[in-house]
């Protein structure tokens, strides 16, 4: 009898990847693709959706030939990506724009700032679990219609990334369950499209721009078409399960099935997260969305304040390191893990803000560097932006047990940054509790060809999904001697916050 796999792709903020597994969680192959980001104004976050497709096409290819299989053989496929941001569909079933909007887009703040000043946020929190903020589809619907109303007037749905990748692998337009709970519209009780929510934010008309179909993230309802099948390598009338949004994908691949533990998530947001039975519903509390486990609910709080601003920093200040990493065979990050352990962890007093694409914190903030002096060079600096990216972790989990009502006893953690001993290190002696990195390399990829494994029934359930494939490669452990630095100079991190919250406006009103 023939092998078995499950493919699993992952359209994330800052690159996309594509993951294939056997029946028991082993990865066989993966490939990754970068798409570039577009920003055509102050705060626009955008990319082509030509180049999201063919980046899509490029890397499923890649993993059957890598792989060497028979596509035939593969069981499901499943997609996750970044929750909100938003693609316009038209009737034509094709984006009505050439660019996807990303969730990190700010061009609706002002929007964000009315409807938490005129009480909307309370009317809809009891229903949606959700706070609002600026890259969620129905801020970037509300900003179309004042300043661009032919793209709503054109739109027949409005999708997450997941959406539209099953949309351009099947050809049927649906949501899953997971990312229509993250977007402010849903009813997190009944599991519909909710009118009176959109009508309270003044979008009754996109009650019918949502799709219709919403289905939960192992259910098959649709397959690879003929098309797609050319373009990908796929076979055609392979199964297309509902997925999910990353959060939940990347949550379960790292093995969370529990209300117990947290996952960290250092990618493009900054997610802090963990489950419960509960809705936390609280205008001040980020989000609680639809879990892929009967009986819980993800409770999120984060922002875009995490390895993206790494990334820049990476990509303008590290171009000679790059290039001395390359020569050798390595990775600029080798660079960045040795500069960094090079400086002693008690000695610099620099603050670094992780706003460049924004944070719910004020929607006006800017990133800076505080504290510099004559003697700091690069090297200070970037284990600045490392640990003002874990502060600002810190901070949302603050908020999360809050409003949770618990501590963690230990974290699980993924995205980009996991791969960082030092950095994975620096978050254990910070927050005191042990970290567990795991196994697998692509978790969102992970998360996904789950949902394509429960529904092609190869594996009964979620749980057993998680079990069987989440594996743990290494744990770390928090250094006490280090606390009293982290906690100190956290504080003061959270000072700078607020002492700088009302000059942020300023800067807003010298924006072009």
């Amino acid at each position: 009898m023939e092998k078995k796999y499950l493919l699993g792709i992952d359209n994330g903020g800052t690159s996309l990847k594509a993951g294939l597994y056997d029946l028991e969680g082993k990865e066989i192959a993966t490939a990754n693709h970068s798409v570039t980001q577009i920003m055509p104004h102050d705060g626009w976050l955008e990319r082509s959706l030509d180049e999201v497709w063919e980046a899509n096409c490029i890397i499923i290819r890649k993993v059957i030939e890598k792989a060497g299989i028979d596509p035939a053989n593969i069981l499901g496929v499943a997609a996750t990506g970044y929750a909100n941001g938003a693609v316009f569909v038209g009737e034509d079933l094709e984006s009505v724009m050439p660019n996807c909007i990303l969730s990190g887009d700010l061009r609706a703040k002002d929007y964000i700032k009315k409807w938490y000043s005129d009480g909307t946020i309370e009317k809809n929190n009891v229903t949606t679990g959700q706070s609002l903020w600026a890259g969620q589809p129905v801020a970037l619907a509300a900003w179309m219609k004042d300043n661009q109303p032919e793209i709503l007037e054109k739109t027949k749905y409005i999708m997450s990334i997941t959406d539209y990748l099953r949309l351009k692998l099947s050809g049927a337009p649906m949501a899953d369950v997971t990312n229509a709970s993250t977007i402010s519209s849903l009813n997190l009780y009944t599991r519909q499209w909710d009118k009176e929510v959109l009508t309270n934010i003044g979008l009754a008309e996109c009650y019918d721009k949502m799709p219709a179909e919403i289905i939960n993230s192992a259910e098959s309802k649709s397959s690879v078409t003929a098309k797609a099948a050319a373009e990908t390598g796929l076979k055609e009338g392979t199964p297309v399960m509902g997925g999910m949004a990353d959060i939940s994908a990347c949550a379960l691949a790292t093995g969370i099935t529990d209300s117990e533990t947290l996952c960290l998530i250092l990618g493009t947001w900054g997610i802090n997260e963990a489950i419960g039975p509960q809705v936390i519903a609280d205008p001040n509390f980020f989000m609680t969305s639809l879990y892929p486990i009967d009986g819980y609910y993800l409770h999120t709080e984060g922002s875009t304040t995490s390895a993206s601003n790494l990334q820049w920093f990476v990509d303008n200040y590290m171009g000679e390191e790059k290039a001395a990493m390359e020569a050798e065979g390595k990775n600029v990050y080798d660079a960045c893990e040795e500069m960094i352990a090079s400086v002693p962890y008690d000695d610099s007093t620099i603050i670094f803000m992780p706003f460049l694409y924004g944070t719910n914190a004020n929607l006006d903030a800017k990133s800076c560097f505080i504290g510099l002096n004559g003697r700091h060079d690069k090297r200070y600096m970037l284990r600045a932006v490392y640990e003002g990216i874990m502060f600002s972790h810190m901070y949302h989990i603050e908020k999360l047990c809050k409003y949770r009502g618990t501590e963690f006893a230990k974290a699980r953690i993924s995205g980009g940054g996991a791969g960082s001993a030092t950095w994975v290190q620096m978050f254990s002696d910070a927050l005191q509790i042990p970290i567990e990195v795991p196994a697998a390399k692509e978790l969102g990829c992970l998360g996904a060809a789950m949902c394509a494994a429960i529904g092609s029934k190869a594996v009964g359930s979620f749980e057993e999904a998680s079990k069987t494939f989440s594996k743990i490669k290494k744990t770390y452990q928090p250094n006490p001697e280090r606390a009293a630095y982290y906690k100190t100079k956290y504080g003061i991190y959270k000072k700078l916050l607020e002492a700088m919250d009302g000059v942020w406006a300023d800067f807003a009103a010298i924006e072009k």
